[in-house]
């Protein structure tokens, strides 16, 4: 094994979707629902039928095969008719492309893992970080913008953004995940074949419905390309929000900011020299999944070109992006939930950087206020104070009127309702998703 991903980042829940058996079972799965729907037609008799549908090929015996043709799928249809009877033969990838097969099989196995793996995973980590913005709503926060302090805020709430973008994320998977389509329309797209058996668009339905698929309303040799696309598309977003906020955690574990920490196992190590390093390793990693990933998705826009009815310029790239794709996704949403999980949040650290801004977020609601008493020039007045509050190193609230600081003592605005609403919305909006 030469891939990092086989070696370190393997998600064993993708194998059976993803791995060169199980993309083979779901081609294997195609051939057999194809036959079934000849069967429905009553082009294939029942037993015939039957006989095909109980055979197991293996990836070993097809690549052998494969070895010899120099085709995958011309593989897989020899090694299948190797295993049946002559009268059942004819009736083998009868009138098929191969991407009546491929497109099929990519279509029904990211779906399934999708609905079975992707979402599920998701869920868990947006009802974690339900969890946690819940118990933080009320834990005080200086802001940040451009990296210097800027206004107060909760922990809480700023979770809840990420609920809010992670929570659309998931339905924005979940429905480009239903999307995806499948195809029988055979070399060009234009059922010829078919049209030789039986009514081309019913026997296409008959098809479709053994899978559990919709097909492409129309096509070339290939299913159009814009709903795989565009269902990468949102897992790279959904990746890039997952990045964004292991980003945002693992600045807080800054030594001059220290308000969370991931937690550090008893006998485990930061570095190999200095024995007191406790690196964020784990956000770092999720950043680093998504740098190595993300720029697939340029190479999903160039599959989308084909020329005429089809060309293999996607074939071998295809067989990267869809698997690397997930599978660091998925690793890396595992990695930020065990994170989020056990996250330290430090308090008192929270509350004491909030002491260091020396009350400078006040210089915001001061200068509103003073604007709402009709002076005309209420934010160079309070410009002003805050450059002599710097000059004379003092808190700004010690050139404020008293009773103005009355009014703006707790400036944190709506944060604790916006965490009420965002969590409950997502709790129940996803609640159906976390039930499956």
């Amino acid at each position: 094994m030469i891939h990092p991903t086989d070696q370190r980042y393997l998600v064993k829940e993708l194998i059976p979707f993803f791995s060169e058996e199980g993309f083979l079972e779901y081609k294997l799965k195609v051939e057999k629902a194809y036959v079934r729907a000849l069967n429905k037609i009553g082009v294939c008799p029942d037993e015939i039928a039957d006989e095909i549908t109980t055979q197991t090929v293996t990836a070993h015996e097809v690549k052998q095969k494969e070895a010899i043709l120099k085709h995958d799928i011309r593989a897989l249809v020899e090694v299948l008719r190797d295993k049946i009877s002559n009268a059942a033969k004819p009736y083998i990838h009868l009138g098929l492309t191969s991407y009546d097969v491929i497109n099929t099989a990519h279509a029904l196995l990211t779906k399934d893992a999708t609905k079975n793996v992707v979402l599920p995973k998701l869920v868990t980590l947006e009802l974690e970080l339900i969890r946690l913005a819940r118990e933080e709503k009320n834990t005080l926060q200086i802001g940040r913008t451009h990296g210097q302090h800027a206004e107060p805020t909760t922990f809480g709430k700023e979770i809840a953004v990420y609920i809010d973008r992670i929570g659309h994320a998931i339905m924005r998977v979940k429905n480009a995940n239903e999307d995806l389509r499948g195809k029988l329309s055979g070399a060009v797209g234009s059922k010829a074949s078919f049209s030789l058996i039986h009514d081309p668009d019913e026997l296409e339905s008959i098809f479709m419905k053994e899978l559990g698929l919709n097909a492409a309303s129309i096509t070339t040799q290939v299913v159009p390309p814009e709903e795989l696309t565009n269902y990468l598309c949102q897992v790279i977003i959904a990746f890039g929000t997952i990045a964004d906020l292991a980003n945002d955690l693992r600045h807080l574990q800054r030594s001059e900011i220290g308000e969370v920490a991931e937690s550090f196992e008893k006998k485990q190590v930061g570095s190999s020299t200095m024995p007191q390093k406790r690196n964020p390793i784990n956000l770092e990693n999720i950043v680093s999944q998504y740098r190595a990933v993300m720029p697939h998705i340029i190479t999903a826009f160039l599959n989308m070109e084909s020329e005429h009815q089809r060309d293999l310029r996607d074939s071998a790239s295809l067989r990267y992006i869809l698997p690397e794709i997930l599978n660091a996704f998925v690793h890396s949403v595992d990695r930020l939930n065990r994170v989020i999980k056990t996250l330290k949040v430090d308090r008192d650290r929270m509350k004491k950087n909030l002491k260091l801004n020396r009350a400078f977020y006040l210089a915001e609601p001061a200068y509103i206020q003073f604007a709402l008493q009709g002076d005309p020039n209420a934010y160079d007045k309070v410009r002003e104070l805050t450059l002599k509050a710097q000059q004379e190193n003092k808190p700004l609230s010690d050139l404020l009127p008293k009773d103005l600081l009355e009014t703006i003592e707790d400036y944190t605005g709506t944060c604790k309702k916006q965490v009420d609403e965002i969590t409950s919305y997502w709790e129940e909006k996803i609640s159906d998703l976390a039930d499956t």
